[in-house]
C-alpha cells in the first residue's frame, strides 16, 4: 500500500470542508414584486406569416411604456405563457400616435414614433421608452417563472425582481412575401 503524503491529506480534507460549507449554506429567497410604477400605454402583439407554407408564423409583442423611477432596471424580460424573451429598449423621441411626420420607426404597432436604441443603464425618469421582446434565443428561464403572471414584462434592480402585467391588443394578422 501507497503511502499518502500529509500535505495532500491536508488538502483532501481542506477540500472536503469547503465543499460541506457550501453545500449546507441556505441560498436567499428570491425577492418578487408588483410593479406599480412603469406605466404601459400602449401593448400589442401582431401574428406574421411568413409567405412559405412550411415557415411557422412569428408572434411579435411590442410594447409602450413610460419609466417613472430616477434609476435604471439592470435587465428586462418578457414573460407570454411558456415564453421567456430578453427585452430590447428604445428611448422614444416623437409620439405621434395616429399621424405619421415620418416614415414609422416602430417594429408594430398602431402608434407612429421615431425612437433610438438605448442601453439599460441609460433610462432617465419621465422616459417614454420601448420594450420589444426579441424573437427566438435560448434564454435561461427562472426558477420563479410559474410565480409570475401569464403577460408580464420584468425587470432586475437591487436584488429584487419587478413584474408589470399586460394584456395586449391583438393586430390583424400579416402575410409577407
Amino acid at each position: 500500500m501507497k503511502k499518502i503524503k500529509p500535505y495532500l491529506l491536508l488538502v483532501i480534507l481542506l477540500s472536503f470542508l469547503l465543499e460541506m460549507t457550501t453545500a449546507c449554506a441556505v441560498t436567499p429567497k428570491t425577492l418578487i414584486k408588483k410593479d406599480k410604477q412603469l406605466l404601459i400605454f400602449e401593448a400589442t402583439t401582431q401574428t406574421i406569416f411568413q409567405g412559405r407554407k412550411e415557415s411557422n408564423p412569428m408572434q411579435e409583442f411590442l410594447i409602450l411604456a413610460k419609466w417613472q423611477y430616477p434609476y435604471s432596471a439592470d435587465e428586462f424580460y418578457f414573460k407570454y405563457n411558456a415564453i421567456w424573451r430578453v427585452v430590447r429598449i428604445r428611448k422614444i423621441n416623437q409620439y405621434n400616435n395616429k399621424f405619421p411626420t415620418q416614415p414609422n420607426d416602430a417594429v408594430i404597432g398602431s402608434s407612429y414614433y421615431n425612437a433610438h436604441q438605448l442601453l439599460t443603464d441609460s433610462i432617465a425618469k419621465n422616459d417614454s421608452i420601448e420594450l420589444y421582446p426579441m424573437p427566438n434565443g435560448r434564454y435561461k428561464i427562472p426558477h420563479f417563472f410559474n410565480k409570475l403572471p401569464k403577460q408580464c414584462i420584468v425587470y432586475y434592480h437591487n436584488f429584487v425582481w419587478y413584474y408589470t402585467p399586460i394584456q395586449f391588443k391583438q393586430l390583424s394578422s400579416v402575410i409577407t412575401p
